[in-house]
């Protein structure tokens, strides 16, 4: 990856991870799922509204081709809705710092569909890595004992 990609990579780490935490808070006392996904992602969409209003983004937007938009909005219902709200139940029930990992751990799933959908190359530093994320998990899962 080059350094954009990994400054780029830390950033979202970093929120993404800092967020959890965030929603670990923000769930107690809410009995419903869907509640925390309306705050979550209503609070996102006048944000992002704003921001594309200022950067001109919105004008992009119609020049963006119909299937990528399909394949924009099936990824949006994928993971802003029914993701999302799976792992809203799973932080509910939880510890963040169990449910987090393996909510995280969805490159294993993009890795094995990227190679049978996208035709991307398998190789042994994938391989490895994805080897590696499937051993964590165990562990967190506690397969190897508490």
């Amino acid at each position: 990856m080059n350094n954009t990609a990994l400054l780029a990579g830390l950033v979202t780490m970093l929120c993404w991870g800092s967020a959890s935490i965030f929603d670990k808070v923000g769930m107690r006392g809410v009995a419903n799922p869907v509640v925390a996904m309306v705050v979550r992602m209503g609070v996102a969409t006048v944000a992002l509204a704003i921001y594309a209003t200022c950067t001109g983004a919105f004008r992009e937007v119609r020049e963006v081709p119909v299937p990528n938009l399909a394949a924009l909005a099936a990824s949006a219902l994928l993971a802003a809705m029914i993701g999302q709200g799976a792992y809203f139940v799973a932080i509910k029930h939880a510890d963040a710092s169990r449910v987090v990992p393996f909510t995280a751990s969805y490159p294993v799933v993009a890795l094995i569909l990227g190679i049978l959908v996208l035709h991307e190359p398998l190789t042994v530093p994938k391989v490895a890595g994805t080897a590696l994320v499937l051993c964590g998990l165990m562990l967190l899962a506690g397969v190897f004992g508490k």
